[in-house]
């Protein structure tokens, strides 16, 4: 008997919470928007304890949160742009899937920055507060990458190797 099936690690089969109706809850979403609370609730306490009133933290989150979102966005257009061109109705699809993470910084970066004017705190030690809680937030962001089967590595032969339905595999 070899160990090789019982060591490898099976992908979810459905990135589908649940649906209700026209309504379909996703992991990817779902863990992105707990990733982006968690960011907000842990750099609020980091601000209150520098002496900072609380609520400082969402009322930069309101220019954070979207700078992201639109930059991440962006990117994808930008970087991915042969689905987009003569289909700029697509843009604002995100339910079709298409973000990037260096869009995510310089959006999120631009945001917090108009954010941190807003509520007269420094731009640079917002970013310092922010940035454990955007770590977290990455980390617990892939998760959705791995419910919706994306940003795998290479094929493998190792056991422990993750396991990829065939219609997410990249042709060869």
């Amino acid at each position: 008997m070899t160990l090789a099936p019982l060591l490898s690690i099976p992908s979810p089969s459905d990135p589908l919470i649940a649906e209700l109706g026209p309504l379909k809850i996703r992991w990817y979403g779902t863990l992105i928007a707990l990733g982006i609370v968690l960011a907000g609730w842990l750099a609020g306490r980091e601000l209150e304890r520098r002496g900072y009133p609380p609520g400082r933290a969402y009322a930069i989150a309101v220019w954070c949160v979207p700078g992201g979102v639109i930059g991440a966005r962006l990117y994808h257009v930008v970087t991915d742009w042969d689905r987009f061109s003569g289909h700029l109705e697509r843009i604002p699809l995100l339910q079709q899937g298409g973000l990037g993470m260096p869009g995510v910084i310089v959006g999120g970066a631009i945001g917090a920055w108009i954010g941190a004017r807003r509520v007269n705190i420094p731009a640079l030690e917002v970013f310092d507060v922010l940035a454990p809680g955007l770590i977290l937030a990455q980390a617990i962001g892939r998760w959705g990458n791995y419910f919706n089967q994306e940003l795998f590595g290479g094929p493998t032969d190792l056991p422990w190797g993750l396991e990829i339905d065939p219609a997410h595999r990249p042709e060869r």
